[in-house]
Parts: structure tokens; sequence; C-alpha cells
């Protein structure tokens, strides 16, 4: 539990203040423990009131990689 805190303040702060590659892969780790999170909710059958923050926590990490163009799927040539 304390490795994941650490790991998602780590991806905070290059997300504030990295440069674009390292705030890019801080996005993709949030988003994998966001949906991670979600997962971990839905096993242990947790009401949807306690799994809205962190659906709402995956929606925003998913429109700051759109934001950012890490999600457009058309060929870089």
């Amino acid at each position: 539990m304390l490795c994941v805190g650490v790991v998602e303040i780590a991806c905070v702060g290059l997300l504030l203040f990295g440069r674009a590659r390292p705030a890019v892969l801080a996005t993709w780790v949030l988003l994998v423990f966001m949906a991670d999170a979600i997962y971990t909710h839905i096993a242990i059958s947790d009401k949807l009131n306690d799994t809205i923050p962190t659906i709402i926590g995956l929606v925003l990490v998913l429109a700051r990689l759109w934001a950012m163009g890490a999600l457009d799927c058309q060929s870089r040539s």
C-alpha cells in the first residue's frame, strides 16, 4: 500500500514538473492504477457510491491522455 502511494505521488510530481515524455508515462501509470482500483472495487462487491470517485479519476486520466494527444491512433509518418 505504501509503495502504491509513493508511485502515485511520484507520478503527480512528474505531471506537475516533468517534461512531455515523463508526463505521458506518469499518466499511463495512473491509468493502470485507476483501472486496477476499479477492478478491486468490483471484485470485493463495493457499492457504487464507493466506486464513483475512482471512476471519476479514471475519466480524468483518460481526458488528460486525450488532451496530450497520447490516445492518437493514427500513424505518425
